[in-house]
């Protein structure tokens, strides 16, 4: 998780250019800051080979999503009461898998977002970038305390991630 720290600096360039989705983030935050230390506790504890399955299960949502949202363009659609409180209780589990796996966990919030109100695609990612910064920081914490974050490979990676996440962000918030 530490070498994640990219995502600190692209959500900053994100937030610092109001380039970001801000209805509810305070929920979003929370709510998946929690779900991230549950997610990065729970992980030491469940044997590998239910660790494989549930990474299949996964994998296989994330494929089935991919066909069925492949053939749809998200449209505009009218922010209700029921999606904003759809979109604040997902944020639990969706902290779970990042403070869990991590990986892949923007697609999942970018499309059900996109799906249920049709959000604009650079706020939306501008969002779930600085909300994984927050996650981020739970999760390597989180790890760290159980002493299984190895800081010969994180800190390199981290760096040399911060210095892509730089560029990558500046380059599409001026796209």
């Amino acid at each position: 998780k530490f070498e994640s720290l990219w995502t600190v600096v692209s959500g900053y360039r994100y937030y610092k250019s109001k380039e970001f989705l801000a209805m509810d983030f305070q929920w979003y935050l929370i709510l998946g800051c929690l779900g991230t230390f549950f997610g990065a506790t729970y992980i030491h504890f469940i044997p590998s080979k239910t660790l494989q399955i549930i990474v299949g299960i996964a994998i296989l949502l994330v494929a089935i999503l991919l066909a069925v949202n492949a053939r749809t363009k998200p449209e505009k659609a009218e922010i209700t009461k029921w999606k904003r409180v759809i979109l604040i209780v997902s944020m639990l589990p969706f902290g779970m898998y990042e403070g869990t796996f991590g990986s892949g966990n923007g697609f999942f919030i970018a499309a059900l977002f996109l799906a249920l109100i049709g959000s604009d695609e650079l706020k939306t990612v501008g969002m779930i970038t600085i909300l994984a910064a927050f996650w981020n920081f739970v999760a390597a914490g989180t790890h760290f305390s159980f002493g299984s974050l190895r800081f010969e490979y994180a800190l390199p990676m981290g760096a040399a991630a911060m210095v892509g996440a730089w560029f990558g962000a500046g380059y599409a918030i001026k796209s």
